[in-house]
């Protein structure tokens, strides 16, 4: 149970994060362009519909490193996820929305100023909203810092409609698609001499999984040893339960009972003992998934708790496969026990 609500959580988090930014080719320049100049040679590949800016600078405030998000005021790839406040307006200046995070850490709420600095720039922006983004999380993190895209050029000194990256939604989003327009894209931004890094949505969701793979691997290898444990200890008193039961598999065999029947009695007995397992799982399970997706969220990334009701089933059948394993010796052992061996047992 805690190995899957884990999994899970740190799943849902990374559709979560790819659902807000919601793009699926995202270009990287070396340096800030001109909008225009990236535009102009983005549209003319088959497949784009639509461009936006991005951009990602590293910040530092009093609770740690926040990441200073730049997009379009009237953003769609940006899918903007209000928990309070407002979205950004024409005419807004000096204004900033945090990340829920962000504000969590920090305490500041709708009305209050964040003060955030680099080696260069400092600023004091009013907050205006606040939204779920996960992006830019970790240990020691602050959060998302989201501003207007000409805002955040302002703050680093570039001309307003300068980006470093672009946001690209593709006409048709099969991975096999994806992958094609970014093979065209990243030979039509090279034939302009631009150097750029084209990565996909599914290529960043993969290279955030591969950081978490040893997690991965340590927690189900846990749960295959949890699991072998199991099927030893019930196998062991089954086998128990066997022997200290040959008188009454005598007296069953007697009356008629084949040793099908035999063996399907302490099959019953181990699938029952299986289900009793499953029912405290459900009792003790949750809480203890919950305590682990919180200590991991502390010690790593703040991975908002998930659970799937489907887990409780795959984890039932897979106790129930355990256990039939389980018991397959001891019912075997069961069934092949001579009637005169049986009553002449002491």
């Amino acid at each position: 149970m805690v190995v899957q609500t884990t999994t899970y959580s740190f799943n849902t988090f990374l559709d979560q994060l790819f659902t807000t930014y919601h793009f699926d080719v995202l270009v990287t320049e070396a340096s800030p362009q001109p909008y225009a100049r990236l535009q102009a040679v983005l549209l003319t590949v088959p497949g784009v519909v639509r461009t936006e800016r991005l951009m990602w600078y590293d910040e530092q405030t009093r609770w740690g490193d926040g990441l200073l998000t730049g997009v379009e005021p009237g953003t769609q790839l940006y899918q903007k996820q209000l928990v309070a406040g407002r979205w950004f307006s024409s005419g807004d200046q000096d204004v900033v929305i945090l990340s829920q995070d962000a504000a969590d850490k920090s305490g500041l709420k709708v009305g209050d100023t964040v003060s955030f600095h680099d080696a260069l720039h400092s600023a004091n922006w009013h907050v205006i909203g606040i939204v779920k983004d996960y992006n830019g999380i970790g240990p020691g993190s602050f959060g998302v810092l989201l501003a207007p895209a000409a805002q955040v050029n302002a703050f680093m000194h570039l001309p307003s409609q300068f980006t470093q990256r672009v946001m690209i939604h593709a006409s048709d989003d099969s991975p096999s698609a994806i992958n094609a327009l970014a093979t065209r894209i990243d030979d039509a931004m090279s034939a302009t001499g631009l150097q750029a890094n084209v990565t996909t949505a599914q290529q960043q969701i993969q290279r955030i999984q591969n950081e978490f793979q040893i997690l991965y691997a340590l927690l189900y290898t846990v749960a295959v040893i949890v699991a072998l444990v199991g099927a030893i200890g019930l196998f062991n008193t089954l086998a128990m339960s066997v022997l200290e039961r040959r008188r009454e598999i005598g007296i069953l065999r007697s009356m008629g009972a084949t040793g099908r029947k035999v063996a399907q009695v302490f099959w019953t007995e181990g699938i029952s003992q299986a289900m009793f397992s499953w029912l405290v799982a459900l009792a003790l399970g949750i809480p203890a998934a919950y305590g682990f997706v919180i200590l991991l969220s502390s010690i790593l990334v703040p991975v908002p708790f998930a659970f799937n009701p489907l887990n409780l089933a795959w984890m039932l059948a897979f106790i129930l496969l355990v256990a039939s394993l389980a018991s397959l010796g001891p019912a075997w052992g069961a069934s092949r026990v001579k009637i005169a061996q049986t009553l002449r047992y002491e």
